[in-house]
């Protein structure tokens, strides 16, 4: 009898490590999935710095009249988008 109790106090003690090495995980898992979070926002915050600033820069590069033909090209693309874009904004308006 006694060993059976010895046995049962063994794995009473394991399950009960095996519990807080859980509650350790899922506070770990709750950590790292914050910290992505708030890694996931600042990248998206960052993408959008560096595309103002590339816009920026092309429209400086325009002002200057330093462009080159693939640049001015790539410029001109753009503007055509967004006249594209205002454009499909004035006709859903006028709907």
């Amino acid at each position: 009898m006694s060993t059976l109790q010895h046995d049962l106090e063994r794995i009473q003690q394991k399950l009960q490590q095996l519990v807080q090495v859980q509650q350790k995980l899922r506070e770990e898992n709750q950590s790292l999935r914050e910290q992505l979070a708030c890694t996931t926002e600042e990248k998206e915050t960052l993408t959008g710095q560096i595309t103002q600033l590339q816009e920026q820069i092309g429209l400086l590069k325009m002002s200057s009249g330093s462009l080159e033909n693939q640049d001015r090209k790539e410029m001109e693309k753009k503007i055509n988008q967004y006249i594209r874009e205002i454009d499909r904004c004035i006709a859903q308006l006028g709907e």
